[in-house]
């Protein structure tokens, strides 16, 4: 599958069609195919939306990952923390699972 994309040229202000190739598998060429159907949509067009759309989540999802390890440093330099101990017993709490002995269930 080829998708097409136009490209303005910032000196010229002249637009130059540049191909970018990517391979699909015959199954996912056809998942897009047919989205871009029932969206009534240019196959170009939508692949582009879609892939803007995942690699924006990705950006957004990473950063929260960081903004989430640096609250965790944070927390623990000013002494916010606890032990595994602790973490793990409130787990067991929230989610019902076993105890101590995995033979038994947890009863606090």
């Amino acid at each position: 599958m080829c998708l097409l994309e136009y490209r303005a040229d910032a000196e010229c202000q002249r637009k130059y069609l540049y191909a970018n190739f990517i391979t699909l598998s015959p199954e996912l060429e056809a998942l897009l195919r047919e989205l871009a159907t029932r969206q009534g949509q240019d196959v170009s067009l939508v692949a582009s939306e879609l892939l803007t759309s995942v690699l924006e989540w990705e950006v957004q999802e990473s950063e929260e990952a960081i903004q989430g390890i640096q609250q965790g440093l944070d927390d623990f330099e000013v002494g916010r923390f606890r032990s595994f101990h602790e973490f793990a017993q409130e787990q067991r709490r929230k989610y019902n699972l076993l105890g101590e002995n995995p033979e038994e269930p947890n009863t606090t």
